[in-house]
């Protein structure tokens, strides 16, 4: 009643384990679905003949079962996963196509009608056949002789891979008794060395004579060990950093920005105005009254205020140094030492103008001071210009440049910005924002990956591209239009997940321990000084202008501008009368454009 492929002598001699433990409740990945683009042959993956297959099994069989009959001649070992049955009605006896595990699980009494179909095309006695009988003998020799090719190179290759095996298991024994002679033979002439000199045929060789260290030597590890190491000094104590919050005085926005408190009493009075345009601190889009407001309402404002005042105390408390106030040690008339605010007569410490010195130095801080906090987290002095130090960098690696990349990125595919970190928490890739450009600062070199995006050179397409568009201090600074600046520890920001307005990078080093060396010479932002050079450019700018006033068009600026301009109020008046067209004072009394 059937036409089914033989099966292979694998499947017969394991048909009687296989009989005893298939059931409805059988594991699926014992018998995975059979693939038709793999070179394995169908009958391997079914079950033994007679046994009723699960239903997970029948489902899927009928779920690939294909819509035209299959023919080994096109398709190939794929065309076994059909079968052929025959209708065991009175009036019927057409054959049906079905997949090979419905055909398999009849046996030799069992009956099969053409209703039991799944195919709705074939799914009755009235049907017409498929195919003609002499197609169907065909198409079933066809893939049963696939079927038996594919099994025959299977069974040649698996003879193949067993001799190898063997042939390698041979040679590995004989290089195992080959290294055993050796080592004998190697043993027996060292007995036979040690009985020509004397010696007991067992009693090892004699060790060689101990090597005489100097005295001096010896006198400065005996010193070195008896002397104790030094105590560690105490850690720094920790910095405050008090905030305010500052209205806008423009007319058309009045809104509360965060500042430090310097900068809040720094314009306190009545003739001391505050706009949004001042916030040096904030990133170069967030210096515009069309930013939002940090807080919804006024009633925001006075709670960040109560909660920023008891954080202060708390810090005062634990003997915390605060940012802008600069402390002194007091002897009072017991002999105890006391530590107050120290008082001036220009006004508060922070409105004074502080000495520069080639280290930073922290509020209410020592020149000696800094060099030992600095010297406790790994810096070192009079390295050359752009060279890094300190414990937090040497313990960054490369990987860890890409740890924020997605793992599955593309070579080519543009990079992805850094997570915004909290202050003071160091990392390898850091974003950071240079006059409203974004981009990434690589700790370890003391390098900027530039992340432009159209508004400038796009340098975020070419991110992905080998280590990307990555540039010095100097050179990053200059590629965002802040050349003028000429400091890129206060021109450029690091954007914290803390602090919305940023913090200046040099600050930012500074609290992480990490120092990007200040000195003259080779390194990372370093220009080269030629004095022909400098003077042909000299030459060039003198000849633009020249050239200017001669047409009287002032020269194009080259330098990056922001797409959409800030307020009016933001505008220098030089430039608004520039603009305008008109005369302002010349240097002799006349009037110029």
């Amino acid at each position: 009643t059937m036409a089914d492929p033989p099966l292979s002598a694998s499947d017969d001699e394991s048909a009687s384990d296989d009989a005893d433990g298939a059931d409805d409740g059988m594991n699926r990945d014992s018998f995975p679905d059979p693939n038709p683009t793999t070179g394995n042959t169908p009958s391997k993956n079914l079950l033994p003949p007679g046994v009723p297959p699960p239903g997970w099994m029948l489902d899927a069989a009928w779920a690939n079962h294909s819509s035209t009959p299959l023919d080994a001649a096109v398709d190939g070992v794929a065309a076994a996963r059909e079968a052929w049955i025959c209708c065991d009605a009175a009036d019927c006896g057409k054959w049906r196509r079905v997949p090979s595990v419905v055909a398999r699980a009849l046996g030799e009494g069992d009956e099969w009608r053409c209703s039991e179909n799944r195919d709705e095309r074939f799914a009755g006695c009235g049907l017409p056949q498929e195919l003609g009988d002499d197609e169907i003998d065909r198409r079933v020799n066809d893939a049963a002789a696939a079927e038996r090719a594919v099994l025959l190179a299977e069974a040649e290759a698996e003879r193949v891979r067993l001799r190898e095996v063997e042939r390698r298991e041979r040679k590995r024994k004989h290089d195992q008794q080959y290294r055993d002679r050796k080592r004998l033979r190697k043993a027996q002439e060292r007995r036979d060395a040690r009985v020509a000199a004397g010696l007991p045929p067992d009693s090892p060789p004699r060790p060689p004579p101990p090597e005489k260290k100097a005295k001096k030597l010896v006198k400065a590890e005996k010193l070195k060990q008896e002397t104790p190491p030094p105590p560690p000094p105490p850690p720094p104590p920790p910095t405050f950093y008090p905030l305010a919050a500052i209205r806008c005085e423009s007319e058309a926005c009045g809104k509360w920005r965060r500042v430090s408190r310097d900068v809040a009493e720094s314009h306190a009075g009545p003739r001391k105005r505050w706009v949004c345009a001042f916030n040096a601190a904030a990133p170069f889009e967030q210096r515009s009254c069309a930013f939002p407001q940090e807080w919804p309402d006024d009633a925001a404002v006075f709670a960040w205020r109560v909660a920023h005042a008891a954080e202060e105390q708390k810090a005062r408390a634990s003997g915390a140094v605060i940012d802008g106030e600069e402390e002194e040690e007091v002897v009072d008339e017991h002999g105890k030492v006391e530590r107050r605010k120290k008082k001036t007569k220009g006004g508060s410490s922070a409105s004074r103008p502080r000495r520069q010195l080639p280290i930073a130095i922290a509020a209410g801080e020592t020149e000696e001071q800094a060099r030992r906090r600095r010297a406790t987290l790994g810096i070192k002095e009079d390295l050359p210009r752009g060279e890094v130090s300190g414990f937090a960098a040497e313990a960054m690696c490369e990987a860890d440049e890409e740890a924020h990349d997605d793992p599955n990125r593309l070579e080519g595919a543009p990079r992805t910005m850094p997570p915004p970190l909290p202050r003071g928490e160091p990392a390898a890739a850091v974003p950071v924002r240079c006059g409203g450009v974004s981009g990434v600062f690589l700790t370890r070199r003391a390098m900027f990956r530039c992340m432009c995006d159209l508004s400038l050179e796009n340098c975020v397409a070419v991110s992905g591209v080998g280590e990307g568009n990555v540039l010095t201090t100097t050179a990053f600074e200059r590629h965002c239009g802040m050349e003028k600046s000429k400091n890129w520890r206060t021109s450029v920001s690091v954007v914290c997940s803390d602090r919305p307005v940023g913090v200046k990078i040099g600050q930012w080093l500074d609290e992480v321990g990490v120092d990007v060396a200040r000195g003259k010479g080779g390194g990372p932002g370093a220009e080269h000084k030629d004095k022909e050079k400098k003077a042909a450019a000299n030459a060039k700018k003198d000849k633009l202008a020249l050239h200017s006033s001669k047409e009287g068009v002032r020269a194009p600026d080259t330098r990056w501008q922001p797409e959409t301009p800030g307020p009016m109020e933001e505008l220098p008046l030089r430039f608004l009368m520039r603009a305008l067209r008109l005369p302002r004072p010349g240097p002799g009394g006349g009037g110029g454009v």
